[in-house]
C-alpha cells in the first residue's frame, strides 16, 4: 500500500497523541511523588505558575488537574483529527465536482 503524505501525517498524529495519553497514565500512577508541600505540585512557584499556585494542595485537587489535562488532551485530538478528516473529504468533494464538471462540457 502506497504511503502518501497525508497517511503518514495521520498515523503520527496518532503516535504522538499515544505518547501524550501514556505520559499522562504515568503522572496519573506517580501523582504522589508530585506533591509539592504547600503547593498542588512540587516546583509550583506563584510567579511562575500562578493558576497553579491558587490550587488547594489536596490530593483530590491533584487527581481534578491531572484528569483535566487528561480530558485536554483527548479532546485536542478528536479536534486534530476532525480537521484532518474535514480538510480530506473537502478535498476530495472538490476534487470530484471537477471531474463532474469536466464530464459535462
Amino acid at each position: 500500500m502506497k504511503r502518501t503524505k497525508g497517511f503518514v501525517k495521520f498515523y503520527s498524529r496518532v503516535d504522538y497523541f499515544s505518547t501524550d495519553v501514556e505520559l499522562v497514565d504515568v503522572v496519573v500512577k506517580n501523582i504522589q511523588l508530585l506533591k509539592g508541600e504547600n503547593v498542588i505540585f512540587k516546583d509550583v512557584k506563584p510567579t511562575i505558575s500562578p493558576n497553579l499556585a491558587k490550587y488547594t494542595n489536596t490530593d483530590e485537587t491533584r487527581k481534578k488537574a491531572v484528569n483535566h489535562l487528561r480530558k485536554t488532551i483527548y479532546v485536542a485530538f478528536i479536534f486534530d483529527l476532525s480537521h484532518i478528516l474535514i480538510k480530506n473529504l473537502l478535498i476530495r468533494v472538490l476534487y470530484l465536482k471537477r471531474i463532474l464538471i469536466s464530464a459535462t462540457n
